[in-house]
């Protein structure tokens, strides 16, 4: 019997880079978004200044996650606060 005569195929993704085998970890991505929590009384919407999205905090105690670029005008609103970041 025959074999495949040498030609194995072997797939490779475009864009793709081989594995690091140096054992260097993969730095951690950028975070995306910042989880606040509302500290009040009733519910809250904020809208984003950046995004335009409307953020609602349903209830005390309610956490949200906020687009990191809405991030700084969300930390100045009273009763919100920035518990980390994901």
């Amino acid at each position: 019997m025959s074999c495949c005569g040498g030609n194995r195929t072997r797939e490779f993704a475009i864009g793709a880079s081989a594995p690091s085998t140096t054992g260097q970890p993969m730095p951690p991505a950028p975070a995306s978004v910042a989880v606040f929590r509302y500290e009040g009384h009733g519910s809250l919407t904020v809208i984003g200044p950046t995004t335009g999205r409307k953020y609602w905090f349903e209830k005390d105690g309610a956490e949200l996650a906020i687009d990191i670029r809405d991030r700084a005008a969300v930390a100045q609103v009273p009763r919100v606060r920035e518990m980390r970041l994901a």
